[in-house]
């Protein structure tokens, strides 16, 4: 499968190490007037973008779904953080009540 082409390379390449810079072109600057299209970042950021939009996306298809009747795990298309939150504010409410 090509995913795990692309994790192998991902973890075997120092040039794609997280922290390795890269330059990204802005697809809609010259649109909105800025004169450089190309803004410096890096690896790890980007494929944090790439998994935050992922998981946004999710969370439509999610939502899609649901509206047609069609159930989905209760997490799918949330972001981690908000799962750790809940589990965090859940876990609280659990120590509140048995104090």
């Amino acid at each position: 499968m090509r995913i795990y082409s692309i994790i192998e390379r991902l973890e075997n390449n120092a040039a794609l190490r997280g922290d390795s810079t890269v330059s990204v072109r802005m697809e809609d600057a010259y649109t909105t007037g800025i004169q450089d299209c190309f803004v410096t970042s890096s690896i790890g950021r980007e494929l944090q973008v790439l998994r935050s939009h992922t998981i946004h996306h999710f969370a439509l298809i999610a939502m899609t779904t649901r509206a047609h009747g069609i159930e989905v795990d209760a997490t799918f298309g949330v972001a981690p953080s908000t799962l750790r939150h809940q589990a965090s504010k859940q876990a609280a409410g659990a120590s509140t009540e048995a104090a």
